[in-house]
């Protein structure tokens, strides 16, 4: 649904398709990943802390 919501919101001018959206999916992904299979990088697991996401290089 996360996801469904997230390309509604680019298709109604709501989001700039151009710059970077984070989309937080808590649940277990496995409907997500069907719909964002084509253009999904690969995961990565890490410790639950800031640090641990800067370290991943997911912060910029």
């Amino acid at each position: 649904m996360t996801v469904g919501v997230a390309r509604k919101l680019v298709e109604n001018g709501l989001i700039d398709p151009e710059l970077t959206t984070v989309v937080i999916n808590t649940g277990d992904g496995l409907k997500t990943l069907d719909a964002v299979a084509d253009t999904s990088r690969e995961t990565v697991t890490i410790r639950p802390s800031l640090d641990a996401f800067r370290d991943a290089g997911l912060a910029h």
